[in-house]
């Protein structure tokens, strides 16, 4: 969850930030791993570097046309090394999608509640017992889905542990009888309880793919970054720390689909109460981007 844009970012690294925005963005880095990662990251490939985040860079004035050129400039120079995920993505078209939740509000033009619980609270969406978050819109391909996800271990029984389900190519519809699950679409689906990543068709068919169990360790209270990207041939899901690498990583699993397809929205929910055994899980800093093979 982060407060503070791309521009915001570009801004301090090049000081022309604010006094109040440099003094924001330089707290928040001091607990926020990846944004002083990126802040760092740019820096490096300016002048006069301001990795040490307790003092702030001497402010400059650029216009917002020539604040864009030299960030370009400097995206460029990382991006030829191959450096982090994340500030290779800070300069990229702005996102079909994207909700951090801050407002604890659940925006009706973004998302819809087909099935009971889902809560905005605390600056994330909390699902309870197969909640199900819809996109409002379709969304046509190809496009790359992150997010951050945790589950809360609710009964101390490890074959009850939480699991969330991913799905695109939908229509966001689920099923009117027990276990509530999507009508349509290819599922993407994540085991707590087995450590486990699969991608299947909803319909059940016996085609997809899927890592062996305890593969991917996915403990309670730990934020997970998942990255999904979907080609329109191929869908890809990158766990973990693995998500936020640069590309070239292996996916931890993939599914060839050339199927046609319907309906376009984005899901997500998570496992069904079962055997008096209720299940949570939160999710956070949904970004939905056009994906860029290049």
């Amino acid at each position: 969850m982060s407060e503070f844009t791309d521009e915001d970012v570009i801004r301090y690294v090049l000081g022309a930030a604010s006094p109040e925005a440099t003094a924001a963005l330089r707290s928040r880095a001091a607990e926020d791993k990846e944004l002083a990662a990126t802040v760092e990251l740019l820096s490096q490939c300016t002048p006069v570097s301001f990795a040490n985040l307790s003092q702030p860079p001497r402010r400059r004035r650029y216009s917002p046309t020539g604040a864009r050129r030299i960030a370009l400039a400097l995206i460029a120079a990382f991006a030829a090394s191959g450096l982090a995920w994340a500030g290779w993505t800070i300069l990229a078209e702005k996102p079909l999608l994207e909700d951090r939740f801050d407002s604890n509000w659940g925006d009706p033009n973004k998302w819809t509640t087909p099935r009971r619980s889902v809560f905005v609270e605390n600056g994330h969406v909390r699902l309870f017992d197969r909640g199900y978050l819809v996109t409002a819109k379709e969304y046509p391909g190809p496009i790359e889905l992150t997010f951050r996800w945790r589950w809360t271990d609710l009964v101390g029984d490890f074959n009850y542990r939480d699991d969330l389900t991913i799905a695109l190519r939908t229509s966001g519809i689920p099923k009117s009888a027990f276990a509530f699950e999507i009508t349509d679409g290819v599922v993407i689906k994540l085991f707590a309880y087995l450590g486990r990543i699969s991608i299947r068709y909803a319909s059940g068919e016996d085609i997809g793919c899927e890592s062996a169990a305890g593969s991917f360790p996915m403990p309670s209270d730990t934020w997970q970054t998942i990255r999904v990207t979907d080609d329109g041939e191929t869908i890809a899901v990158y766990f973990g720390n693995e998500a936020n690498r640069a590309r070239g990583i292996e996916p931890a699993v993939t599914m060839r689909s050339i199927r046609p397809v319907q309906h376009r929205r984005i899901a997500f929910y998570n496992r069904e109460r079962l055997a008096s055994a209720s299940h949570e899980s939160w999710i956070d800093d949904v970004v939905l981007r056009r994906l860029n093979n290049k």
